[in-house]
């Protein structure tokens, strides 16, 4: 059988560029039909990965736990136990450290005599590790004499060498941040009600220039005052570095720090109201549709507040006896759902119920 002549290969040099041009043409001819048969029969098309694209902030979760004194006990209440148990159910955590200066005999004894809360968080959940950091007591000079600002030096410490997201035991998940940890940033931190940059929820990859600042800064700014290493410090570098492409996202104050730290964000955030939640679906019901959220976004009453726009809650307690009426965070309380605090937290609180780590008439703080 004789060969069509366009598929003969050519002998001279001109024909033979025409031969290449043909083919070159067929094989894209022959590539594009493949491509649009694809479309046509809703292939899943395999594209080249992104090479310039960052790895995302690890999902690894840190919190610390420092001694107020030689007289302290490692011990965790029932509201701070529930900032874990949001960070291993609504974020997923493989592994959540708690840095702490407490030994290894005083953490054995909180383990085996602790408070029924303080006992649940050591032994129940085998993504909990406990790291053991050198006690902290001078910077700059200066005595260091308030254990939050031990914790301060700790937590970008940590995380520089591990990467993940640092939480306060007063802050919330209340969502899934993986979003956030593959938005393609080094760095993301969010405004808290003064403006400045809230240290006590961020997110940073591993070794990222705004953690290895502040972990080399913090120590030479300490002059004791309550927000000059931390909060002021973080904020400077924050907004400087935010022109590095990639290096810095800023959040606004919604994202992880919603309301302040004065009495009137308590009584707005803890103090529980006579007036009965109705039943969903609310502004807070849990569900990610869009359509249905926009149809389902109208209060039962005025005092409540729509977290739609938050992924973490960072919710500054009351301190003492600052909060008429307010007799502390439990089970009971969140269930109620006559509050601010149980409406953002009621979701995790139910899956606590399912999975058997809370009873519903549990009243202990």
């Amino acid at each position: 059988m004789e060969l069509p002549r366009w598929l003969v290969p050519p002998k001279s040099r001109f024909q033979k560029a025409r031969w290449v041009r043909l083919s070159v043409s067929v094989g894209c001819s022959v590539a594009a039909l493949f491509f649009i048969r694809a479309l046509m029969n809703n292939d899943t098309l395999m594209l080249p990965s992104v090479s310039y694209r960052r790895p995302p902030i690890p999902n690894i979760v840190h919190y610390t736990m420092m001694m107020r004194d030689e007289l302290s006990e490692f011990d965790i209440n029932f509201v701070s136990f529930l900032s874990v148990y949001s960070a291993l159910r609504m974020l997923k955590a493989p592994r959540i450290y708690i840095h702490t200066d407490f030994n290894e005999t005083m953490i054995r004894q909180a383990r085996e005599e602790g408070s029924k809360w303080t006992r649940k968080l050591l032994n129940d959940f085998p993504e909990i590790i406990m790291n053991h950091v050198p006690v902290i007591t001078h910077a700059n000079g200066k005595e260091i004499t308030a254990v939050e600002h031990r914790s301060d030096m700790v937590r970008f410490n940590q995380i520089y060498d591990k990467g993940g997201l640092y939480l306060d035991f007063d802050v919330y998940a209340l969502r899934d941040a993986r979003v956030l940890r593959e938005a393609g940033f080094n760095n993301v931190v969010g405004r808290q009600a003064d403006g400045g940059l809230n240290n006590g929820c961020f997110m940073s990859r591993p070794k990222s220039a705004l953690a290895y600042i502040m972990k080399r800064d913090q120590w030479t700014t300490f002059d004791g005052g309550w927000l000059t290493h931390s909060v002021v410090l973080l904020t400077q570098i924050s907004e400087r570095l935010v022109k590095s492409p990639g290096e810095v996202l800023i959040l606004d104050q919604l994202a992880m720090a919603p309301w302040g730290w004065g009495d009137e964000d308590h009584k707005r955030m803890y103090l529980p109201h006579k007036d009965t939640v109705p039943q969903f679906p609310q502004v807070n019901d849990p569900t990610e549709d869009p359509m249905a959220r926009w149809q389902d976004r109208v209060r039962g009453n005025d005092w409540e507040l729509d977290f739609s726009s938050t992924y973490f809650l960072h919710a500054f307690r009351p301190h003492g006896g600052s909060l008429p009426g307010f007799d502390g965070v439990s089970v009971k309380y969140i269930l109620e759902r006559n509050s601010n605090f149980a409406l953002a937290t009621w979701h995790i609180v139910q899956i606590g119920l399912k999975e058997g780590v809370f009873v519903e008439d549990d009243n202990e703080i």
